[in-house]
C-alpha cells in the first residue's frame, strides 16, 4: 500500500504530476485504486503484483533507498500530526528499513536510531491491549536500540517487564523492573512512581505481598510529589485493590475517594482499577453493587480497547458471580474471559483465570476436567518460577483427591501449598489454603490438627466477612465432627446477607448444628431448603452432602439420592462423622 501523497514526498515532485502518472500505471494495471484510504485525503494504492513491486524496489541504491525511507517517514509523521500514534507500525518499517540500509553501507545513524526506538515504543503501545507477543517483540527491540540513551532504555524496559508480566515471565520482569526504577529514580521521578507501581502489582501476584505493600506506598508517595496525572489515579486504585483484599476497607476506600477525585479533576477516563477496587470493598462486605461496579469497568475497558485491565474485571466478575449468583453464571463467565485473555496473548490473565475457574469445576461435579487443569497450571508454574496461582491448583486438586480416596496425595499437596500460603499473607489463598487443610488432616483422622486450623481460619476471618463465610462449610462440619461445637458457632456469628454462596452454607451449618442439638425435624427443614438451594447454586458436591444430612433425619430416599451423587463423582463422604 501507499499514497499519492507519499509518492511525491519521496520523489520530490509536484503531486499533480505524480497523479497523473499514478493514472497512467493505473490504466496499465500496474497499481490499483484502494477505494476507502488509510489516511484521510490522500489517494491510497496498491500493486497488482507484488513482484512488480520488489524489483521496482530493489532496482534503487542502498543510500538513497534509505534516504527514500526517511522521507517516506517523515512523510507519514507531518500527515498523521496528532495522531501519529495510530500509524507507529508504518514508521517503525520505515525507520526500521533505513536503519538497516545505512548500516549495510556503514554509515553510523544514532539519529535513525532514536526515531526508531520511540516508534517502537508507541507501536507496541498500540500492540498491548491486541497481541502481547508482538508487543514483546517491538519492546525487545527498543530495549537492544537504545544504546547509550539512558532514558530510551529506561523506558523500553519498563514497558517489556510490564508486556512480560502479561506474557507470565515473573523473573525477567521483575530483573528489568528493578533495572528502570533505578534509572528513573535519577531521570525522572514520575516515571519511577509508575514503573513501581507496576512491580508492586507484580510482586503481590507472586505472593510478595509485604514487599508489594512498601513498594506500592512508595510509588504513592512519590508520585504525589510530581504533577498530578493518571499514573496517581492508577496507583490509587492498585494500592486499593490489595488493601481491600486484605480486609483494610477504611484504607482502601479513603484511596478510592482520592482517585476518583483526582480522575474527575483531571479529566482522566480510566478509572478501571479504581472501580475494581471499589467492587472488592462492596463485595467483600456483602453488597451486591459490587456487580455493578465491575459490569462498568468492563465496559469502560472495552471502550477504551483496554487488554489486561479488561481481562482482570472480567476475571473478578466471574468471581462475584461465584459469591453472589451462582457457580453456572460464574463458569460460564471465566469461559468468557479466557477466551478474551487467550485472544490477546495474556497469558499470565489466562493461567490465573483457568485456576480461578477451578472452583466452579470442583463445585458443578466436573473433577477430571479439574485436575488436568491444575496439573497444566502446576507444570506451567513450575516452569515460570511459582505464584499463588500454583497454591490455588493444588487446594482444589487436594479436595478431589481427599473425597477420592487418595488421602495421602491430598496430604502432599497441603505439605506443598500451606508453607507458600502463610508466607504470602494474602487471604485470598490463605483462607482456602488453611481449609483444605483442615479437611485433608480431619480425613487423615488427625482432629488435632484439623481444629488448629480451624481455629486459626476463625481468628483469621473476623475481619473479613466474605472470606469468613467462604470457608464456613467445611470449619462447621469439622468442628462437629471434632465435638467443637462452640468453634463452628462462632463462623455463624456475623450478619447474614443475600448471596447465594452465604444462604447455601450458612442453611448447612445450621442444619448441622440443629442435628447435633438433637432437633430431628429443624435439621430435616434446614437439610432440605439446603439441599435446594445448593442445586440451584450449582454445588453438587454440597447438595449430596446435604442429601445425606436429610438422609440422617430419617428420608430414606434423600440418602439414596445423596450417595449415588458420591458414587457418579467415583468420591465418598469425608469426616463421617458429620457427613
Amino acid at each position: 500500500m501507499f499514497w499519492s501523497g507519499a509518492a511525491a514526498a519521496v520523489g520530490e515532485r509536484e503531486r499533480d504530476a505524480v497523479r497523473r502518472d499514478l493514472n497512467e500505471l493505473v490504466h496499465r494495471e500496474f497499481v490499483r485504486p484502494i477505494r476507502v484510504a488509510a489516511i484521510e485525503g490522500e489517494e491510497e494504492f496498491s500493486f497488482w503484483h507484488a513482484l512488480v513491486r520488489d524489483v521496482a524496489y530493489h532496482q534503487i541504491p542502498r543510500s538513497p533507498r534509505a534516504d527514500k525511507h526517511l522521507a517516506a517517514a517523515r512523510w507519514v509523521e507531518q500527515t498523521a500530526a496528532e495522531r501519529v500514534a495510530d500509524h507507529a507500525e508504518i514508521l517503525v518499517h520505515h525507520y526500521g528499513e533505513a536503519l538497516e540500509l545505512t548500516q549495510a553501507a556503514g554509515t553510523e545513524r544514532p539519529d535513525i536510531a532514536g526515531e526508531l526506538v520511540r516508534f517502537l515504543l508507541l507501536a507496541g503501545e498500540r500492540a498491548t491491549h491486541l497481541d502481547t507477543s508482538v508487543a514483546e517483540t517491538y519492546y525487545r527491540r527498543a530495549v537492544a536500540l537504545s544504546g547509550a540513551d539512558e532514558y530510551a532504555l529506561a523506558a523500553a524496559r519498563a514497558e517489556l517487564a510490564w508486556i512480560l508480566v502479561q506474557r507470565g515471565e515473573p523473573a525477567e520482569s521483575i530483573e528489568l523492573h528493578e533495572l528502570a526504577i533505578d534509572a528513573f529514580r535519577r531521570l525522572d521521578e514520575r516515571a519511577a512512581g509508575k514503573t513501581m507501581n507496576q512491580l508492586a502489582t507484580l510482586l503481590w501476584r507472586v505472593g510478595n505481598v509485604s514487599r508489594s505493600e512498601s513498594l506500592s506506598l512508595e510509588a504513592i508517595a512519590l508520585l504525589e510529589q510530581q504533577p498530578a496525572g493518571p499514573e496517581l489515579v492508577a496507583a490509587y486504585g492498585s494500592a486499593a485493590q490489595r488493601f481491600a483484599i486484605a480486609g483494610r476497607f477504611a484504607d482502601a476506600t479513603t484511596l478510592i475517594e482520592k482517585g476518583f477525585s483526582l480522575a474527575g479533576e483531571l479529566g482522566v477516563e480510566d478509572v478501571t482499577t479504581l472501580l475494581n477496587a471499589r467492587a472488592s470493598v462492596a463485595g467483600y462486605q456483602g453488597d451486591r453493587r459490587c456487580l455493578d461496579y465491575l459490569n462498568e469497568a468492563i465496559e469502560l475497558g472495552l471502550r477504551l480497547g483496554l487488554g489486561r485491565t479488561t481481562a482482570v474485571s472480567m476475571n473478578n466478575l466471574g468471581d462475584a458471580l461465584a459469591y453472589y449468583v451462582g457457580l453456572r453464571e460464574a463458569r460460564a463467565q471465566w469461559d468468557k474471559v479466557i477466551e478474551f485473555s487467550r485472544g490477546r496473548g495474556l497469558r499470565e490473565a489466562e493461567l490465573w483465570q483457568r485456576g480461578e475457574r477451578l472452583r466452579p469445576l470442583y463445585h458443578l461435579g466436573e473433577w477430571d476436567e479439574l485436575a488436568r487443569e491444575a496439573d497444566a497450571i502446576g507444570s506451567w508454574e513450575e516452569r515460570h518460577g511459582g505464584s499463588q496461582l500454583g497454591v490455588l491448583a493444588r487446594i482444589h486438586l487436594a479436595h478431589v483427591l481427599v473425597h477420592r480416596g487418595a488421602v495421602a496425595d491430598a496430604a502432599m499437596n497441603v505439605e506443598a501449598l500451606l508453607p507458600k500460603a502463610r508466607e504470602s499473607g494474602d487471604p485470598q489463598v490463605l483462607v482456602p489454603g488453611l481449609t483444605c487443610a483442615a479437611l485433608v488432616a480431619a480425613a487423615l483422622g488427625d482432629d488435632g490438627r484439623a481444629l488448629e486450623h480451624v481455629m486459626e481460619l476463625e481468628e483469621l476471618t473476623r475481619a473479613n466477612p466474605m472470606f469468613r463465610d467462604y470457608c464456613l462449610v467445611w470449619p462447621a462440619r469439622i468442628g462437629i465432627a471434632a465435638g467443637e461445637h462452640a468453634l463452628a458457632r462462632a463462623f455463624l456469628d456475623d450478619e447474614e446477607n443475600d448471596a447465594a454462596w452465604n444462604v447455601c452454607a450458612r442453611l448447612t451449618a445450621r442444619a448441622m448444628l440443629a442435628e447435633h442439638d438433637a432437633e430431628p425435624d429443624e435439621a430435616a427443614r434446614l437439610y432440605r431448603e439446603a439441599a435446594e438451594r445448593w442445586d440451584a447454586y450449582g454445588s453438587v458436591v454440597e447438595r449430596g452432602y446435604a442429601l445425606l444430612g436429610l438422609g440422617r433425619s430419617g428420608d430414606v430416599k434423600a440418602q439414596v439420592e445423596g450417595h449415588a451423587i458420591f458414587a457418579a463423582l467415583g468420591a465418598s463422604p469425608v469426616v463421617a462423622r458429620a457427613a
